[in-house]
């Protein structure tokens, strides 16, 4: 299956999409993805334990769940930089 974004550029843009705070973003079994979001003080908002290249793969697959993802952390009281998809290689 041929995709836009690799997983090593969706972990890439996970990491960047909840500045201030820290997002561990990383691959596994060499397609999938999964990424938590940590507080201030490393408590745990957010945890998607496995994505699949369908989920990161094409621009607005991965944009739509990074902005449902960021709404919910943000539903949690945490206050996030503006974001917005970066330009990648593939597109």
């Amino acid at each position: 299956m041929r995709t836009e974004i690799s997983a090593e550029e969706a972990v890439a843009i996970l990491r960047e999409a909840f500045a201030p705070l820290h997002c561990g973003a990383e691959v596994f079994d060499y397609r999938y993805v999964r990424f938590r979001v940590f507080d201030e003080s490393d408590e745990g908002l957010l945890r998607m334990e496995r994505m699949t290249p369908d989920d990161y793969g094409f621009r607005k697959n991965l944009q739509m769940l990074i902005e449902r993802a960021r709404a919910r952390v943000i539903q949690k009281g945490a206050k996030l930089e503006p974001w917005q998809m970066p330009p990648t290689a593939g597109t």
